[in-house]
């Protein structure tokens, strides 16, 4: 077990491979004030601090993600309208550092914002999920289209992820137990009993197969439904942790 000190309680979980060596970087964002909004990033490779000044207070910094498709995760917010108009998307390009600052129209009031790779082209896709009408709003970044898909309810968790190990993300939710998953291989749903309506999901690849795998943390145990066959459960945290392989579950 290896403990590391990094934020304060007010900090939001943003962890990610922010520097490209193919492991995550334990990173927090802080709103402001008094201080600038920022991401605090301690680098894997040589483990020095990063800040990244980026965002303001009341974004939505769990769009971390590779948007630029060189490997690496960008810094990132969701910024929500006010009174119906356009939201936004912003993140600072990795593979270009002359560009401070990238913006994508996409979504509306009340929107929230699920990221991920919908299309397979290694780069992250703006996408939206609308409580009001239970609607994912997908804009592909690389064959300029989009898609709009019913799939959850405004009340689920939710755990888009590689399930079915096609490279693309899937639509998923997490609802009383269950899991509901939109499979992108073949548009056919997948359903199963895993953990309860009070379990914490964290979806993650642990068996490293290429797949992510339902996994539920409760109380300081983790359940993991392994994607390559069979089940595996540990003791790790306390029932009051965050786990961190859900830090991005909205």
């Amino acid at each position: 077990m290896t403990a590391v000190q990094w934020g304060i309680g007010t900090d939001k979980l943003t962890p990610a491979d922010f520097d490209g060596d193919n492991k995550a970087d334990i990173a927090v964002w802080r709103p402001g004030p008094p201080t600038v909004a920022a991401f605090y990033i301690l680098r894997s490779s040589d483990n020095t601090l990063d800040v990244e000044q980026f965002g303001q207070t009341g974004d939505d910094p769990t769009i971390v993600a590779d948007w630029d498709g060189d490997g690496k995760a960008d810094p990132a917010v969701y910024r929500d309208s006010a009174n119906g108009a356009q939201s936004y998307f912003y993140y600072r390009p990795s593979a270009n550092p002359t560009v401070n600052l990238t913006s994508v129209q996409w979504g509306l009031t009340g929107d929230r914002a699920m990221p991920g790779d919908f299309d397979g082209d290694g780069r992250a896709d703006t996408a939206v999920f609308r409580p009001a009408t239970g609607i994912w709003y997908i804009s592909f970044s690389t064959r300029g289209a989009s898609r709009a898909d019913y799939w959850g309810l405004a009340t689920d968790k939710f755990v888009p992820g590689d399930y079915d190990g096609d490279g693309r993300n899937d639509l998923a939710v997490f609802r009383n137990g269950i899991w509901y998953i939109k499979q992108s291989s073949d548009g056919q749903a997948a359903y199963f009993q895993w953990g309860l309506a009070t379990d914490k999901p964290v979806p993650a690849d642990y068996d490293g197969d290429g797949r992510t795998d339902a996994a539920v943390y409760r109380n300081g145990t983790w359940y993991i439904r392994l994607s390559s066959g069979g089940t595996a459960a540990g003791d790790f945290g306390l029932s009051t942790d965050i786990p961190v392989s859900g830090a991005y579950v909205k």
